[in-house]
């Protein structure tokens, strides 16, 4: 019923857990889908495929147009993972954010489940981590639960400029939009 959405870079350089991750977001969803890119400065592509291969739940994707330099990087690969969800109702989770309680927020979806398919989105607090659970960077809100129909990360309109190009103080490319 729900799927959950990320991108991963350079894990083992950052000595990331990646593993505790995605238990956390299994604990919601009932698949987690992660986008990469070929660039990465270490073994991240095989660490992930490794862990798909061993989790059926857990699928990875790979842009092969997309790299490190690339403008929006992180809201094109989000885009990726989304688009390629297999359920209904979506979830987009950093990496390093975690949700406090799980149960929680899988009640919520399933008692608000024709809401937000009837193309409502709702914010969620996470806290945001960085190498492990014992180190936090901020206490947040962002739009994270959604439908999958319709919907795709990307830049904003009032972001767009005239000349094709993009305003980089307004959009960062994680958007969600309809």
């Amino acid at each position: 019923m729900i799927s959950i959405y990320t991108t991963a870079f350079n894990i083992e350089k950052n000595e990331f857990d990646i593993n505790s991750a995605l238990e956390n977001f299994l604990k919601l969803g009932d698949e987690v889908s992660i986008a990469t890119i070929p660039d990465n400065e270490d073994n991240t592509q095989n660490i992930l495929q490794n862990i798909a291969g061993k989790d059926s739940r857990v699928k990875v994707f790979m842009s092969y147009d997309i790299n490190s330099d690339t403008f929006a990087k992180d809201g094109k690969l989000k885009n990726l993972a989304l688009q390629n969800c297999t359920n209904d109702i979506c979830v987009q989770l950093d990496s390093d954010e975690r949700i406090s309680d799980p149960h929680v927020w899988k009640n919520f979806i399933e008692k608000n489940k024709e809401i937000i398919l009837d193309g409502h989105a709702f914010m969620i607090p996470v806290i945001n981590l960085y190498k492990d659970k014992n180190y936090y960077r901020d206490i947040g809100v962002k739009w994270y639960i959604h439908k999958k129909e319709g919907m795709r990360r990307g830049i904003v309109n009032f972001a767009k400029l005239k000349n094709g190009k993009f305003d980089k103080e307004k959009s960062d490319g994680c958007e969600l939009i309809d």
